[in-house]
């Protein structure tokens, strides 16, 4: 069970100084997957002048899949206020996802 809800959002500012402000903006997302099929059947048709039959194939599957995934998107963006009319800003980002099958 994760301890986060599935997506949480944060924004954190700092004034530096009168002119600069940094601020941490991320995301966190968690998703958990759990799929147990029962069967699955295809089915299709050949239709042409010379030969005609449907064609049925049905699969069995006794496994299941199971997969928590995590990603993680952050930003320092850092504001700078040059002048009264020049505002500069920088923003460095990161991402990082990471899936992990259940056995």
């Amino acid at each position: 069970m994760p301890l986060l809800p599935p997506t949480s959002r944060a924004l954190l500012t700092y004034q530096l100084n009168s002119r600069s402000e940094l601020e941490l903006m991320g995301t966190l997302s968690q998703t958990r997957f759990h799929l147990i099929p029962q069967s699955s059947q295809l089915t299709s048709s050949i239709f042409s002048p010379y030969y005609t039959a449907n064609l049925g194939l049905d699969i069995y599957f006794q496994g299941q899949e199971k997969t928590n995934t995590s990603r993680i998107c952050w930003g320092f963006p850092l504001t700078q206020e040059v002048s009264k009319n020049l505002r500069l800003n920088g923003w460095p980002p990161g991402f990082e996802d990471k899936e992990q099958a259940i056995l």
